[in-house]
């Protein structure tokens, strides 16, 4: 395997946020403290506000740069690795060398790879929290048309149609005064992003197992605080990357006992 810090890589810029490289060739984006951009919708939103009673826990631009690091090295493969906070707001993007431009999305549709990695790392970051860890994966099984999926005439998953709902606009500015959420922007920060990444071969969930695993959710101290995407390789690849790279950093979760996330009684 030929070592990180030889591999190429191709920034992803976004406005108004600073791009650092050090010598991994880890591409880290400074977007903790910065305001998010001013969306088609005519709202800039900031991110939201804490007491200060409240503990903060966030990644910081060293645990970006491990994560990646973690990932890019625990199997081969051309993939693309992203890296997002709690609100979604883009952290890390690395590509390997031979890393593909385009990738398969919801619905069999071809999509740029980088926005992929950043929807699945989104997708595992939004339905996460501390005491559920839901992956890409774990999203997809409960969005299906009929849950438990594969299971004829049974109703609907508790996120069924997920992949359909407002991406980027603002989400609900005043439901808390002084809070807002970011709009999940794509990479250049002008248009709406992918949206939630499950990997439905169709509109009509034809194929219960059809799904696009990589979106992992990253603990911090007990806490989740974002989420690790890859996409580009083989499911079973971009998983274990996903995984490897949390676990590696003591980033993984830890489930209240039993030691298990309970969905509608699964």
């Amino acid at each position: 395997m030929v070592p990180i810090a030889n591999r190429s890589i191709q920034k992803a810029f976004l406005p108004r946020v600073a791009v650092h490289a050090d010598t991994t060739a880890v591409a880290v984006l400074a977007a903790f403290l910065c305001a998010v951009i001013t969306t088609g919708c005519g709202v800039t939103s900031n991110a939201p506000s804490t007491s200060a009673s409240t503990p903060v826990v966030n990644l910081t631009a060293s645990d970006a740069q491990s994560l990646v690091q973690s990932a890019a090295t625990a199997a081969d493969g051309p993939m693309v690795i992203a890296v997002v906070d709690r609100l979604g707001r883009i952290l890390a993007l690395y590509r390997k060398t031979g890393a593909p431009a385009t990738a398969t999305g919801n619905f069999d549709a071809t999509v740029d790879a980088n926005e992929l990695a950043v929807s699945l790392a989104r997708t595992a970051a939004f339905f996460s929290n501390d005491q559920a860890p839901l992956s890409s994966r774990t999203v997809r099984f409960i969005s299906g048309i009929h849950f438990p999926p594969g299971v004829a005439n049974a109703s609907n998953a508790p996120l069924y149609g997920i992949e359909n709902t407002n991406r980027g606009c603002t989400l609900s500015t005043n439901y808390l005064s002084g809070h807002s959420v970011p709009p999940a922007l794509s990479i250049s920060g002008v248009l709406p992003g992918l949206g939630i990444a499950t990997g439905k071969a169709d509109v009509n969930d034809s194929n219960a197992n059809a799904v696009n695993p990589g979106g992992v959710p990253i603990f911090k101290d007990g806490h989740e605080v974002g989420g690790i995407g890859i996409a580009g390789v083989p499911a079973n690849v971009a998983e274990y990357a996903g995984f490897a790279a949390i676990a590696a950093n003591g980033f993984a979760p830890n489930p209240a006992p039993p030691g298990v996330v309970i969905v509608c009684g699964v």
